[in-house]
């Protein structure tokens, strides 16, 4: 539930990409971090896409642990719950505790437009990348773009996944050492 707050703004995903995510759809190569992805099936529109992970979601993933079931057996899914369907179907508590942090409502479908703007407006990463990076088929796509670039294997877009990782995970960075310093001067 937090993890899958967080691997929404790593990804920019939609809630049912994530909350139905198995892990024989997850790819984490040790020796080749640049060959990390996982895999988006089942899409309303077009076809599945193998999706570049930035290291931070490959250590969340990493992380996470694996739900036993009763009969002793693995849960299949990355974001588990022991609900009927099995896994997480919404994310309202977290999202409730980061709004009022925020002091504002906010819902996973918001974290999906903070990973556009911050690729975007703080990346300055070029808007037909970042459709691509959340699933969109790409509307400022040339004919030749659309004819022959390669839109389901995404790893060329690793570079830029790991760039919205590390400005994100500097910003946290950026946060916790304010947190510190307003600690010790109220202490």
């Amino acid at each position: 539930s937090v993890d899958l707050t967080i691997f929404a703004l790593l990804t920019g995903a939609r809630r049912d990409e994530m909350a139905t995510l198995t892990w024989d759809r997850v790819h984490i190569n040790d020796h080749k971090p640049a060959e990390c992805s996982w895999e988006i099936t089942d899409r309303k529109r077009g076809e599945d896409l193998k999706m570049p992970l930035s290291s931070q979601a490959v250590a969340l993933l990493k992380s996470r642990p694996r739900l036993k079931l009763a009969d002793g057996t693995e849960s299949p899914f990355v974001f588990p719950s022991w609900g009927k369907s099995g896994r997480i179907q919404d994310a309202r508590a977290p999202m409730q505790a980061i709004g009022e942090i925020a002091g504002k409502h906010l819902s996973l479908h918001d974290l999906r437009r903070t990973f556009t703007n911050i690729a975007i407006r703080e990346c300055l990463i070029e808007k037909f990348r970042t459709d691509i990076m959340t699933g969109h088929k790409p509307a400022s796509a040339d004919v030749t773009a659309r004819a022959y670039l390669d839109l389901t294997e995404l790893e060329w877009l690793t570079p830029y996944v790991q760039q919205i990782g590390d400005w994100i995970e500097q910003q946290a960075a950026i946060a916790a050492s304010k947190n510190v310093v307003q600690l010790q001067r109220s202490a």
